[in-house]
């Protein structure tokens, strides 16, 4: 509950003065302390007394659980501290994505039923039967109605006998025949109706032992800044005596905007900023990671060569002519007459003969002809 309280300081001692509220109701590890900063943040304390193994809830606003899992502490000097355990925020987009149909964003009917492709569904028309189906598709026809061209939408049905085209503005209604996808189809309209009403968290205490022992809770979150006003009254209080000694009086304001009432809680205000940040820890976080493509061998190939390999005879008449490489000497043109000798040239792509160099071939001697 929220209420205000007013600490009323006089100048020989201070005497506070809490704001009537109804009581709170009882918990297990009421609030015990509170001590205010000017840095915007409050640590509070709460204590009580368990027996055996025993679990604490505590609820806290959404905004708040970051501060919670960053600054919480628990002691038990008797017995065992447990985890704590909450319910964890997957991001909405991250869960919508899980289910069958994406409704991350507001789609309309011809996108739902563009992404339910291949979907059995019944469908009902008015004043016509039932169609049972198969969802194909949904297209865009221009019709003429009294001299006017108007775009109308026709949902494409595959049914056990022919296709079937149904004016979607003519629908009444449609079923999934299919029990898997109905369902989660409602898990994911149920997700997105969750984050409405999604302000409060439960987060759990757990400690184990045997016997009745003290424990305690503190933690740091973040509260409204305490204030200060002065009032300085230079003839005193005494009505008597307007010359009297000056009386100053100091108030202190301090909001209470938790949802327990503050009821025989020391209340500390102090004037030091100490290091306040936010993190997010309640947030569930994904880290990218990088695809690597497997490592794929290509087949060798031959190499090709552009040249071309050209041979030219000498002056008369030349033998028979054998494979090209072998003599009967040696390594040579042919198989032919001994004395006519070949000149084998490799040649570039130009023509020009003998860019590569020439090699004479060897005859029936063994010699290498010029």
């Amino acid at each position: 509950m929220k209420k205000t309280l007013t600490i009323i300081a006089v100048l020989c001692g201070a005497f506070p003065a809490f704001a009537q509220a109804p009581p709170a109701p009882s918990s297990t590890l009421p609030v015990r302390r509170v001590a205010l900063f000017t840095s915007g943040v409050a640590y509070t304390e709460r204590g009580g007394t368990i027996d055996g193994d025993a679990t604490v809830p505590l609820l806290f606003r959404v905004a708040q659980i970051n501060d919670i899992l960053k600054s919480m502490v628990l002691i038990d000097r008797q017995g065992q501290v447990l985890p704590a355990t909450y319910a964890a925020r997957d991001p909405i987009g991250h869960t919508l994505h899980s289910f069958a149909v994406d409704l991350t964003q507001n789609i309309s009917q011809q996108e739902i039923l563009s992404r339910l492709r291949g979907t059995r569904i019944m469908v009902e028309t008015a004043g016509k039967p039932a169609v049972t189906g198969q969802i194909m598709g949904v297209e865009q026809r221009q019709i003429t109605v009294d001299g006017k061209v108007s775009s109308v939408q026709y949902l494409n049905l595959l049914t056990d006998d022919s296709l079937v085209s149904l004016r979607l503005d003519t629908v009444t209604s449609m079923k999934l025949l299919d029990e898997r996808l109905n369902k989660e189809f409602r898990e994911a309209l149920t997700t997105l109706a969750s984050t409405a009403d999604d302000q409060r968290r439960q987060v759990t205490l757990h400690f184990a032992d045997a016997g009745k022992r003290d424990v305690r809770v503190g933690y740091v979150m973040e509260a409204p800044l305490w204030k200060m006003s002065y009032r300085l009254m230079l003839g005193g209080t005494a009505a008597d005596k307007p010359l009297g000694k000056p009386y100053l009086q100091g108030w202190a304001m301090v909001e209470n905007t938790s949802d327990e009432d503050w009821k025989g809680v020391r209340v500390s205000l102090v004037s030091g900023r100490p290091i306040s940040f936010v993190q997010d820890l309640y947030q569930p976080l994904y880290l990218p990671r990088p695809i690597v493509a497997p490592d794929i061998v290509a087949s060798p190939f031959p190499q090709l060569n552009d040249g071309s390999l050209v041979s030219k005879a000498d002056n008369g008449a030349a033998g028979p002519q054998g494979p090209p490489g072998f003599g009967r000497g040696g390594f040579g043109g042919g198989s032919g007459s001994g004395s006519a000798n070949r000149l084998l040239s490799l040649r570039s792509p130009s023509g020009a003969a003998g860019a590569s160099g020439a090699m004479g071939e060897l005859g029936e001697s063994g010699a290498a002809d010029s």
